[in-house]
């Protein structure tokens, strides 16, 4: 049963202020213009999440996805309670954690922000990246012509037979050589040397870092909407913002006004490129229903479901290596947002066009080990955000760590609405943190051969 109107208000105003209370502790700052990891994390937990389920309590309830609950009522009150708690707990756990790593934000992160950016001029490292983004911008030229059409130019010049769903599916089966080399070498890298380029481009000034910048960043636009996805653009060109707060020490109020209405306009755009009318008056469909409820509907599937219709998935969500941990064979893998979706999206599994349905990392972690999971991967999850976030801010500052600072804010900070197996064995996150701390590690050995070059700064 829901409770009265005005119980569900304290329940909500308590759980936030206990909430602010400890995403402040353990961000350091609330102050966007000094954005981090933890506050970006906080921030879609709150749009995504928090703030859907809340209205959703309070009689905001007419988005798609909630008629298509079984148990209506139940799920979605059992959503609300589980939100709150982790509202607090979540944060909590990632305080405590900074207090372990002995990286106390409040000093720490603003002792990084007012470093300047180290430079060294190497050689070899620019040649090393060159040659890496040669051979990356490469295949993706082969990925290209082996789809056959350049997807990016075809979400807004196709005909009507053309059907951007089915599309869509095929491109996500589509590789060059094998899926192991599409992932990591177009999917996963041309981004990442994107970002570095860009940080060695604003602490050197030099030409020729910012005309690799720019190649890198038309190539990364087009690997973010290869399966025409809306949503990987706005979270990459999040990435640059993130680089310039930790470049700069911070970034102006009207440049994050200024990031703000790009991303709403690239995503209205995109919106009218698939066909999607979007009405800024409706907040139940288009931008605003994607923000505010898709991810939290989406969310109460995971308790609907579980265990009352399927069984726990015990583990079966991980990946083929982790598999046989469980009792598993390394091909019985079930994701369940993609069980989700062919139990409450049923229709586009059959037709062809359908993914997954994710929902934020504790969703994943009910559906395969109950409330447990829940507990666990909260812990988890604030471990590994505590512990990037306190190694990069007790580091020298330097492009790459520049760079990986930023890459981890948004990608960990997209993961965390997306699914908790990945937040214990992920390949790609290991990959580019040995990348950029090899590029870290030359940048420190050419300082001890030349003398070292603070970048100039200037705040945006």
């Amino acid at each position: 049963m829901y409770m009265d109107k005005l119980s569900l208000v304290v329940v909500i105003l308590i759980a936030l202020a206990y909430s602010l209370y400890f995403f402040y502790k353990s961000a350091g700052t609330l102050n966007l213009e000094k954005a981090n990891i933890v506050l970006f994390i906080g921030g879609l937990f709150f749009v995504q999440t928090f703030l859907g389920i809340a209205l959703i309590m309070l009689g905001f309830d007419k988005h798609y996805t909630l008629n298509r609950l079984m148990d209506r009522e139940s799920s979605i009150t059992e959503t609300f309670y589980v939100v709150m708690v982790v509202a607090v707990l979540f944060p909590a756990a990632i305080y405590l954690f900074m207090r372990l790593f002995k990286a106390n934000p409040n000093i720490r992160y603003h002792e990084f922000l007012q470093k300047k950016t180290e430079w060294a001029d190497s050689r070899l490292l620019f040649w090393l990246v060159a040659g890496a983004s040669v051979l990356c911008v490469g295949l993706l030229v082969a990925f290209l012509i082996k789809a056959g059409y350049l997807p990016l130019y075809k979400m807004f010049f196709h005909n009507e037979s053309f059907d951007m769903g089915l599309e869509r599916a095929r491109m996500g089966r589509l590789y060059v050589l094998n899926q192991y080399v599409t992932n990591i070498m177009i999917h996963t890298a041309i981004p990442v040397m994107a970002y570095f380029t860009f940080s060695c481009a604003l602490a050197s000034k030099a030409p020729k870092w910012w005309v690799m910048t720019a190649i890198l960043f038309v190539a990364s636009v087009i690997v973010k909407t290869y399966n025409f996805a809306k949503g990987p653009i706005v979270t990459f060109m999040l990435g640059y913002l993130f680089i310039l707060i930790y470049h700069n020490g911070k970034i102006k109020l009207k440049w994050l006004v200024a990031f703000g209405a790009g991303g709403l306009a690239i995503l209205t755009i995109a919106y009218f490129a698939l066909g999607t009318s979007v009405d800024f008056t409706d907040i139940y469909n288009g931008i605003w229903g994607r923000l505010l409820f898709t991810q939290v509907g989406t969310l109460s599937y995971n308790f609907d479901l579980f265990p009352q219709y399927v069984p726990f998935l015990q583990g079966r969500s991980f990946g083929r290596l982790l598999l046989p941990l469980f009792g598993f064979a390394p091909d019985a893998q079930i994701r369940s947002g993609r069980l989700i979706m062919e139990i409450y999206g049923s229709s586009g599994v059959y037709e062809g066009s359908a993914g997954v349905m994710n929902s934020v990392f504790f969703g994943e972690a009910y559906a395969n080990f109950g409330w447990g999971g829940v507990l666990f991967s909260v812990v988890w999850v604030a471990f590994i955000i505590a512990a990037v976030f306190a190694l990069c801010i007790k580091m020298r500052k330097t492009p790459a760590t520049v760079a990986m600072f930023a890459y981890f804010t948004v990608y960990i900070a997209n993961t965390t609405q997306g699914g908790f197996v990945d937040f214990v064995y992920n390949v790609s996150w290991f990959m580019v943190l040995g990348a950029l701390l090899v590029c870290h590690y030359l940048f420190v050995l050419s300082q001890k051969r030349s003398t070292v070059t603070p970048s100039n700064q200037e705040n945006l």
